[in-house]
């Protein structure tokens, strides 16, 4: 028993090392993460931990706080071959391919293993004592952080609901119509788009919204290109500044105005928040209304224990990184996104089991990446997922799902109370590459596009010549409220 006791005493700070990194990432970004992202990155962590440190003493025959010493100089080897195979390439002095580095960076860590794991009674206590004091206080920290963020998420969450704006005038005797606010992420400008693919597809798309009462603003463009800044200031009336902290737009999606004004007008509210799925931002807080549509895998699938970005980011640190099969190890992944976009589309399309007068907002992440989809609707291979040269299938596809709703929508609509229904993309097509690698970009991409949004209103009713074609996307829901419902907000 006094063996086991000892041999668990010293691995804390081998497992306290290897728990760091996944920790620091996630408290670095626990405002858009959920706390089951930490189950893959940590596991694995703490199982080469204590795989390598059991070996040490068992079949290397170290003693425990030798073979934990020995085990900090492997895993600080493991755990910094993704930023020095970075640095490396960056630099691009010479080349430097896994199959050089990474024997080599196995050498250093056996190298610094056996060092360290041969110090002199006086020097491993005082390693192995210094290292459990230094790395628990970085684990404290930062174990802290993550709980001050998570807290609050609680409180956004079960927090008391703010009061809903009370409406200029109500008149309860009249039919108010139903309104579909629809974001579609990443969705380039129409104008953009045509530019920059010459697609045909595109004017066809135009002069179908236009044939079924639309308003095309082509000239509306994006304030930033962030899309919780675009979203929390659409739904707010209010314009943000960039770079607050990301869980107060999170809080001001969740508790936003356009829910809060409709919802005192008397609509009930439905939301579909594709932002918050687990490819994207699943940390976030979630939006307050009636009804929340969700996507309902089945319950084969859960977000734990599950590939994603987050174990991505950690484990690209390590030696594991050449072996990585992201493309096997993002399979649930991208099945569950798939179905999410196949589901908000589906369901969104026929809504009739909900009362009316309704407010539905939804946020359906296409064509943003992964470009899982090809033009006619089939899925890509995985080596288009990040890759823009195959955005503009999934760009069209998009095009023929929105298509299809609009229609679904207007023929289920009541002829004599017709829906106000508004698309519109956050920003539009940003060109970013993956991880900053500087791969898998369109050529020859003007900056100003991705600023270039889809912006078309269905707003029965109005005359169309008092619109201009460069509306502010902010002023969306200050208009409608001004125009069908005798509010005096003012627009941008």
């Amino acid at each position: 028993m006094k063996g086991i006791r000892g041999y668990l005493r010293h691995l804390w700070p081998a497992l306290l090392l290897a728990s760091y990194p996944a920790l620091f990432l996630y408290n670095q970004n626990a405002s858009i993460l959920s706390l089951p992202s930490l189950l893959i990155p940590v596991s694995a962590s703490l199982g080469i931990c204590v795989v390598t440190y059991s070996a040490l003493v068992l079949l290397a025959g170290r003693s425990p706080i030798g073979a934990s010493n020995a085990t900090l100089g492997l895993l600080a080897a493991f755990f910094t071959y993704g930023p020095v195979r970075d640095v490396l390439r960056e630099l691009d002095l010479v080349p430097v391919p896994d199959a050089t580095l990474l024997p080599g960076m196995v050498l250093a860590g056996l190298y610094l293993a056996g060092f360290l794991g041969k110090l002199g009674a006086l020097s491993a206590d005082l390693l192995h004592t210094g290292a459990r004091v230094m790395l628990g206080l970085l684990f404290a920290y930062n174990a802290l952080g993550i709980v001050a963020v998570e807290l609050q998420k609680v409180n956004s969450a079960d927090g008391e609901a703010p009061e809903r704006f009370a409406p200029p005038s109500r008149d309860v005797s009249r039919a108010y119509p139903d309104i579909y606010f629809i974001i579609l992420d990443e969705f380039a400008g129409p104008d953009a788009a045509r530019k920059y693919w010459g697609g045909r597809n595109v004017d066809e798309f135009e002069d179908f919204l236009t044939q079924h009462g639309f308003h095309l603003s082509s000239g509306s463009r994006s304030a930033t290109l962030d899309t919780r800044v675009e979203v929390a200031s659409r739904l707010n009336f209010t314009q943000y500044e960039v770079d607050l902290d990301p869980q107060f737009y999170f809080d001001e999606i969740a508790n936003n105005r356009a829910v809060q004004e409709f919802g005192g007008l008397g609509y009930e509210t439905v939301v579909f928040n594709g932002m918050g799925s687990q490819l994207f931002y699943p940390g976030m807080t979630p939006i307050r209304a009636d009804t929340t549509l969700e996507y309902d895998p089945g319950q084969t699938s859960t977000s734990a224990g599950t590939f994603d970005p987050f174990a991505n980011m950690v484990l690209n640190l390590t030696m594991l990184r050449p072996f990585l099969d992201v493309d096997a190890l993002y399979g649930p992944s991208i099945a569950r996104h798939i179905g999410e976009v196949r589901f908000a589309f589906d369901t969104l399309g026929d809504l009739r089991g909900i009362p009316s007068p309704k407010f539905v907002y939804a946020h359906i992440m296409l064509p943003h990446e992964p470009f899982v989809f090809s033009a006619d609707g089939g899925i890509n291979e995985p080596e288009c997922h990040l890759d823009w040269s195959c955005y503009y299938g999934n760009y069209q596809y998009a095009m023929t799902l929105l298509e299809g709703l609009v229609d679904r929508i207007q023929e289920k609509a009541d002829p004599g109370n017709r829906p106000i229904i508004v698309l519109q993309s956050d920003h539009g097509a940003r060109n970013i590459p993956y991880m900053a690698a500087g791969e898998g970009v369109l050529p020859s991409y003007p900056e100003e596009y991705a600023y270039s949004i889809l912006n078309a209103l269905y707003l029965p009713g109005v005359d169309y010549t008092t619109l201009g074609d460069d509306l502010a996307p902010i002023d969306t829901f200050p208009l409608i409220l001004n125009i069908y419902f005798g509010y005096q907000l003012p627009l941008h």
